[in-house]
């Protein structure tokens, strides 16, 4: 008879990677990349060249409304009223139905004085483009402390 073996019997474990290590490298690197990445992009300094070439003048004219500290209203340098500046942009926009206008408005004017023109200008003369005119302010350099 054949004798059965009693006793010694292996056990077999499945050998297994833990992942949490890697996790933690994983994130590590991409905290470094996310802090080295807008460090290398500040580093680098171009200076541009200048050009002589100005930009293609349209074919229809600009519509520019001034709007002084004193209420009056000026469309192209012309003084107008009210009701009939509203006339005058909605035949210029019939003749030009994406015409943008600009307005050019004293820092004195209520804020809601011009919203309310803005409004008028686009319900009731037909304008799709208002562009509010300001003037360019010199960027200070920022001292480092």
């Amino acid at each position: 008879m054949m004798g059965r073996r009693f006793g010694l019997q292996r056990k077999y474990t499945q050998p297994e990677v833990s992942l949490t290590p890697l996790i933690d490298t994983l994130l590590v690197l991409l905290i470094v990349f996310m802090v080295a990445t807008p460090l290398v992009h500040n580093a680098l300094h171009i200076e541009l060249p200048s050009g002589s070439v100005q930009e293609v003048q349209s074919a229809h004219e600009d519509v520019v409304i001034y709007w002084d500290k004193q209420n009056k209203i000026f469309l192209n340098g012309v003084m107008v009223s009210m009701d009939t500046i509203i006339d005058k942009v909605k035949g210029r926009v019939k003749v030009q139905p994406d015409m943008a206008i600009f307005v050019q408005a004293d820092r004195q004017v209520a804020y809601g004085d011009i919203v309310e023109f803005i409004d008028m200008l686009k319900a009731r003369a037909g304008v799709r483009y208002v562009a509010l005119e300001t003037r360019a302010t010199p960027h200070k350099a920022s001292v480092a402390a």
